[in-house]
């Protein structure tokens, strides 16, 4: 991961350094720079922590698609969950706009990331599939392929959960496609 190390390095950390800082051993931190060991989430979180980005700024292209797929399809119906049923708590207790709106805002956000997700996979599908082709036995979907299937699956999901809730899903501008970056709930009346 080129990245990694580039990020690492405009940080101004060593590879010991920032093993030292994130808990990683060194050696670890040597062999996913050099592409000879595929990071698991929590190590990845922890160097992208240490380093002040985000976890998809380490990775490009395709792989970065696929990794960041997936680890937004580890959490994203519990989180979006958490937000509905608080949501739904402030709203029968009378809390105020403002702090419904910002529970509204952070379930969008959820969303927007979802999609996001969907989005980068399918600008990169040519080269997923390439990039994954050998793994897959004849006649079983390609793991890039497939988890393009399963991230849209689970956006679905999680805008009929929010419609289940009693929220409308909108765009914020109505050029834009169904699924959009950017999305705006509100409660239904009723």
């Amino acid at each position: 991961m080129e990245r990694l190390r580039h990020t690492r390095e405009l940080a101004g950390y060593s590879q010991q350094e920032l093993a030292d800082e994130t808990g990683v051993s060194q050696h670890t931190i040597s062999q996913i720079e050099l592409g000879q060991r595929k990071p698991q989430g929590r190590t990845l979180r922890k160097l992208a922590k240490a380093l002040g980005v985000e976890v998809a700024d380490l990775f490009g292209g395709w792989q970065e698609a696929f990794d960041n797929s997936r680890l937004v399809r580890a959490d994203a119906k519990e989180n979006l969950r958490e937000r509905l049923e608080s949501w739904e708590a402030a709203r029968e207790e009378g809390a105020g706009e403002e702090i419904r709106r910002e529970l509204l805002d952070e379930v969008g956000r959820i969303l927007d990331e979802t999609n996001e997700a969907v989005g980068k996979l399918l600008e990169n599908v040519s080269d997923g599939l390439d990039g994954m082709a050998d793994p897959s036995p004849e006649g079983t979907p390609n793991a890039y392929w497939e988890e393009v299937r399963k991230i849209d699956t689970l956006y679905r999901e999680l805008v009929a959960m929010v419609r289940d809730a009693g929220l409308s899903v909108r765009s914020k501008t109505p050029r834009d496609a169904v699924r959009t970056r950017h999305h705006e709930l509100e409660a239904l009346a009723g």
